[in-house]
């Protein structure tokens, strides 16, 4: 799970929560949005965790049990969806019999890959046939495994299953598919571009997560916003990624969040903490759309 990677899904290492030295009350990334109608509780999510991140603040659970509905980036029950997403991997996430991803690099990336591959004792068959964005895929899982971070324990998991536990509905803003596009569409010098900086950034991964999770767990909007548009500074080519990966799918994601807040019901959004942030993130969105928002 490379830096890019890591801000991108605000993957965050996990640990207990704290209350602040002032004892001033702790806020989170989490907010209650109230509509002429509805309301929704709109949770930053991290995607992978530990057994030491829960319990969970009280305030986010208490409001959990009072939602109608869970909404998710993905719904994981969408088994038409994962049966999808499976298809669309094998289809356009690796080469066809004869070719390789080595056949696809340039020169440095082919060169820094396959020191990784080799540092990291990765299986070499596999990994060299699966296309550059697809073997970031592979790596993050690789690297997270290292870091004792589960995808299992994650926030969105976690209340998918206390969800499934309690009979409640459950319903996604996104599909898996359209996830996976997202990166397989990007052009072949980007696709390079990235898959260098994957394997360049592993071994500053974990400080640089847990600098960002300390920024999270403050509730600090503007100090997370800021650490997730540094690194367009240093690498110009992120700029379109962090566009399409957050900026494009808030205002979709808006658009449904407006529409669940004209129905009489409560509904529990948890969408990754990377969204809430900026001119474009979903809170600032639905600010500027007057609903009334107050951060937990």
């Amino acid at each position: 799970m490379s830096w890019w990677r890591c801000i991108l899904a605000v993957a965050l290492l996990c640990c207990g929560w704290a209350a602040h030295a002032d004892d001033k009350p702790q806020k989170h990334f989490f907010w209650k949005v109230t509509g002429d109608k509805g309301t929704v509780y709109l949770l930053g999510t991290i995607h992978v965790g530990r057994p030491d991140f829960y319990p969970l603040p009280p305030v986010v659970e208490e409001s959990f049990k009072k939602s109608s509905m869970l909404v998710l980036e993905v719904d994981p029950s969408d088994k038409d969806d994962l049966k999808a997403a499976a298809t669309y991997i094998a289809r356009t996430g690796v080469y066809p019999f004869g070719d390789a991803i080595g056949n696809h690099l340039s020169e440095l990336t082919r060169a820094r890959f396959a020191q990784y591959a080799g540092m990291n004792h990765l299986d070499g068959k596999l990994i060299a046939h699966l296309r550059p964005w697809a073997a970031r895929f592979f790596i993050g899982q690789s690297e997270a495994k290292q870091m004792g971070l589960k995808g299992g324990l994650g926030i969105d998991d976690h209340f998918y299953k206390e969800a499934t536990a309690m009979n409640k509905p459950v319903a996604g803003l996104e599909s898996m598919v359209d996830h996976y596009r997202l990166f397989a569409e990007f052009p072949d010098e980007m696709q390079d571009e990235l898959l260098l900086l994957t394997v360049v950034d592993a071994k500053n991964e974990a400080e640089k997560m847990t600098e960002l999770f300390d920024t999270w767990k403050s509730g600090d909007m503007d100090a997370l916003e800021k650490l997730l548009r540094a690194p367009q500074q240093e690498y110009p080519f992120l700029k379109p990624l962090m566009v399409k990966m957050l900026d494009d799918r808030n205002d979709k994601m808006v658009e449904k969040i407006e529409g669940v807040l004209k129905t009489p019901k409560t509904y529990f959004i948890a969408v990754g903490a990377g969204h809430m942030v900026g001119e474009r993130g979903l809170i600032a969105q639905l600010r500027a759309q007057h609903f009334k928002i107050e951060q937990m």
